[in-house]
């Protein structure tokens, strides 16, 4: 995120348990940048504190993340390695792949990095033709 704040000041974010999930920086103009620790697009409400030098709190400026209604592309590319246990494809990067069976179980699972490489694998191994159905959950 960026944003506006005194300079050389300090930003903590916090959930609505009051816990510190994210964290910024205001260089000499008050330019901030900062960062969350996970995703937040579901509407949560985030708390902002500006801490100064000295170590004086801001009153608490309260905002809604955003809300992400859009579906990702499904996955692409699904490659599995011998064993049938491992898989890597493509996917929208920053997302989770759930793998479930023809029951609707989740039987597997994956994560997919910044660049969009998915690194996955299932909880048993899959070797005799099973229809699995592979979802991307961001």
């Amino acid at each position: 995120f960026t944003a506006q704040a005194e300079a050389n000041s300090q930003i903590e974010i916090k959930n609505t348990n009051g816990d510190i999930i994210g964290y910024g920086s205001a260089d000499s103009t008050g330019n901030v940048s900062g960062y969350l620790y996970q995703v937040y697009l579901h509407g949560e409400e985030l708390t902002f504190v500006v801490v100064d030098r000295a170590g004086n709190c801001s009153t608490e400026v309260k905002q809604n993340a955003l809300i992400d209604e859009i579906a990702p592309n499904p996955i692409e590319n699904i490659v599995f390695d011998s064993n049938g246990q491992n898989f890597t494809a493509q996917a929208e990067a920053n997302t989770q792949i759930e793998v479930k069976n023809a029951a609707g179980e989740v039987i597997g699972s994956g994560y997919v990095d910044g660049a969009g490489n998915v690194s996955g694998y299932l909880y048993q191994v899959y070797l005799h033709g099973e229809e699995l159905t592979f979802v991307v959950v961001d």
